[in-house]
């Protein structure tokens, strides 16, 4: 799921609002696929000859936490539950994700994801969910931390050529001791810096 959400983030900026939609379109055929899919494994019908054969979902997974295969193993609040046949943990889909422990449908999480791309406030986020905004600003910064990690795992290497422009930064020293061979003395109200001699 990071995967999408990094690439989502770095073609983002770079598409028009058209082509923005369509692959908003595109995501959202696909989220409806799995929702159908996860339908037809809670009992409801369901027609496997719509998924392709990469889509159809196998019933072995691999554990999240030490790589081997797993079993289904009954479910765990609606969603397919495994257990590892090596370590003997439990888990599901969402287990190490950045969806992990949340409520949210993958909807609402799609829908938190392009509104982080596109810089939308979290109010309207929060509105157009149904969520409150304490929720959505967890969900984004999951998202956030989640295209940290990826950059960490992976960099993203500059080109040939690279700009960087100065910044300025402020330097503050509230509530932090001075040493003696500081460059400047310290201020007094109303006064300028003077450098030490």
């Amino acid at each position: 799921m990071t995967d999408w959400l990094y690439e989502i983030s770095q073609l983002g900026m770079e598409l028009s609002v058209e082509n923005r939609q369509e692959a908003f379109d595109y995501i959202k055929g696909l989220i409806e696929k799995q929702n159908a899919h996860e339908a037809s494994d809670a009992g409801e019908s369901f027609d496997e000859s719509d998924m392709g054969p990469d889509e159809a979902k196998t019933t072995a997974m691999a554990c999240p936490h030490c790589g081997a295969a797993s079993v289904r193993y009954g479910f765990k609040r609606g969603k397919q539950r495994y257990m590892c046949k090596c370590c003997r943990k439990t888990f599901v889909e969402t287990t190490n994700t950045i969806r992990s422990n949340s409520h949210q449908s993958m909807g609402s999480w799609e829908t938190v994801a392009m509104d982080t791309t596109g810089f939308v406030p979290l109010e309207k986020t929060a509105e157009k969910i149904g969520a409150s905004v304490r929720t959505v600003h967890r969900m984004r910064h999951k998202i956030l931390v989640g295209l940290r990690r990826q950059e960490e795992k992976s960099p993203t290497i500059l080109g040939n050529t690279s700009e960087i422009d100065e910044t300025y930064v402020l330097d503050s020293y509230k509530g932090k001791e001075i040493p003696e061979d500081f460059y400047r003395g310290p201020r007094k109200n109303g006064s300028k810096a003077r450098a030490v001699k």
